[in-house]
């Protein structure tokens, strides 16, 4: 059974992302440097990464275009 040993803020460069490292005590692992960890499986792993990181910036971009889409609703709807 492991628990977290202790969680130490990191500053990143999206202020609006709280980053931490978390430290672990008895808890199980896999060496990534191990032979039987194969070339496939790291890649395997960047892929599934890859695609969280995309879909978070989507949502990232399509609240930023709602809220485009909100200003420009009252600034135009105002000036008619």
């Amino acid at each position: 059974m492991s628990a977290v040993s202790g969680v130490t803020p990191l500053l990143g460069m999206d202020l609006t992302r709280r980053l931490s490292r978390v430290e672990l005590s008895d808890a199980r692992a896999v060496d990534i440097t191990s032979p039987s960890l194969t070339p496939a499986a790291v890649a395997r792993c960047y892929a599934l990464m890859a695609v969280a990181l995309a879909a978070e910036q989507l949502g990232g971009a399509e609240r930023a275009f709602a809220t485009t889409i909100e200003y420009l609703m009252t600034r135009f709807s105002s000036a008619a």
